[in-house]
């Protein structure tokens, strides 16, 4: 019995006879408190996340989860222009292996870079393909005349 003496008095007669002690008012009316609180939390949280499926609205704006870093290491401008912003080819460096880059607005763009609002699908020998709104522009280079 050296081993509980250090308890209170109550304590010590609730294990002496196996039994847990009584908890005062106080501590039984926390308790029902914060289970309450519990079960209001986990009802609110279940009518939030009942709402349907997210979508997000741009309204004009750039696409957050577009990677502003292309993956050959080279930062992408993808500011709107104004509206009397024209697409401008003005060359074409072209690669069979894939790697073909176009020179539109004096930026050099590569496959899956948005300029001007665009994404630049295709990238040719001599014509570039863009998209924009789900509408595919065709843009062919024009040759220089001597």
């Amino acid at each position: 019995m050296n081993n509980i003496i250090n308890y209170p008095a109550q304590y010590r007669e609730g294990i002496r006879k196996n039994r847990i002690p009584q908890r005062s008012p106080i501590v039984l009316c926390n308790i029902v408190v914060y289970y309450l609180l519990l079960i209001c939390c986990l009802g609110y949280g279940r009518n939030v996340f009942a709402q349907g499926e997210i979508v997000y609205d741009d309204k004009g704006r750039r696409d957050p989860f577009v990677s502003l870093v292309t993956p050959d290491g080279r930062l992408l401008n993808l500011e709107p222009a104004g509206a009397g912003t024209k697409v401008a080819l003005e060359g074409i460096i072209y690669d069979k292996n894939g790697q073909s880059y176009a020179i539109i607005n004096g930026e050099v763009v590569g496959v899956g870079d948005y300029i001007l609002g665009y994404s630049v699908v295709n990238i040719n020998k001599d014509m570039v393909i863009l998209m924009k709104n789900n509408e595919y522009m065709e843009y062919k280079l024009q040759k220089e005349e001597p």
